[in-house]
C-alpha cells in the first residue's frame, strides 16, 4: 500500500517539473521578446543618428563628408546585424511559446541552443545591449535543458544543429527583407 502513494507522489513530482519547465519557458520567452524591443530601439536610434549625419554633412567639405560616409557605412553594418539578431530572437520566443504549449521541450531547446552557439561562432555577442540578452538566453536554455532531460528521458536531438543552420538561413533572408522594406539601404 505505501508504494502506491510513493508512485503517486513520484508521479505528482514530474507533472510539477514539467510545469516548472512551461514556466521557465514562457519566462525564455519573454527575455528573448525583450531582447527582440531592444534591438528595434537600437535600430531606430541607429536610423536616426545616420539620418542626422547625412543632414549634416550636405554641405560639408570633401573629407568630411568620406568620414561621415564611413561612419554611415559601419552604422549601417550594425544596424544589419541588429535586425539579423531580433528575427533571431523573435524565432526564439517563437520557438518557446510553442514547446511550453506542445511539449516538445528537449527538441526545441536544444534547436535554440544550437542556434544561440551558431551565433556567438558569428560573433554576434559583440553587439551592444544585446550580448548580455543573449547570454541570458543561453544559461535559461542550459538549465532547462538540464531538468528536461531528467523529466522526458530523451537524448538531445541529432537534428538540433541542421534545424538551426535553417533557422539562421531564414532570420538572415527575413533581416534582409526587413531592412530593405523599412529603411532604403
Amino acid at each position: 500500500m505505501r508504494a502506491k502513494f510513493i508512485g503517486v507522489n513520484m508521479i505528482r513530482g514530474v507533472f510539477q517539473r514539467t510545469r516548472n519547465l512551461r514556466t521557465r519557458l514562457l519566462a525564455l520567452s519573454v527575455i528573448a521578446r525583450q531582447g527582440a524591443s531592444k534591438a528595434d530601439f537600437l535600430i531606430s536610434k541607429i536610423e536616426t543618428r545616420k539620418k542626422y549625419l547625412k543632414a549634416k554633412t550636405k554641405y560639408s567639405d570633401e573629407s568630411r563628408k568620406a568620414f561621415v560616409k564611413r561612419e554611415i557605412e559601419s552604422l549601417t553594418r550594425i544596424q544589419q546585424r541588429l535586425t539579423y539578431v531580433q528575427v533571431i530572437l523573435e524565432m526564439i520566443a517563437l520557438r518557446a511559446e510553442t514547446a511550453a504549449i506542445a511539449g516538445s521541450i528537449v527538441s526545441t531547446i536544444a534547436v535554440i541552443r544550437e542556434l544561440l552557439k551558431q551565433i556567438r561562432k558569428r560573433g554576434f555577442v559583440a553587439l551592444p545591449g544585446i550580448s548580455l540578452v543573449l547570454e541570458e538566453i543561453y544559461e535559461a536554455t542550459g538549465e532547462v535543458l538540464a531538468e528536461a532531460m531528467n523529466v522526458e528521458y530523451s537524448d538531445t536531438p541529432v537534428l538540433a544543429k541542421a534545424e538551426a543552420e535553417k533557422i539562421l538561413e531564414e532570420a538572415e533572408v527575413i533581416a534582409k527583407e526587413r531592412l530593405t522594406n523599412r529603411f532604403s539601404i
